[in-house]
């Protein structure tokens, strides 16, 4: 009889999906690191370089340099 196969742990798991309810809502005057997930306009956005965010600096396609849409 075959055995079941054990696990390898030097495998990599696959990636968890993502709980959007615990995805906080783009704000202004928000400390964002690199790595901070938020909502804005029902998208999820990634920051990809840390900052404080102000009014303008919402994401959208005039801030790639700081949201990336996933």
């Amino acid at each position: 009889q075959p055995k079941p196969q054990q696990p390898n742990p030097s495998q990599p798991k696959p990636p968890q999906p993502i709980d959007q309810s615990k995805i906080p809502l783009w704000n202004s005057n928000v400390k964002y690191t690199i790595n901070n997930m938020v909502l804005y306009n029902n998208k999820k956005y990634k920051c990809i370089q840390s900052h404080t965010s102000i009014v303008t600096w919402e994401p959208s396609i005039y801030t790639q340099a700081l949201w990336l849409l996933l």
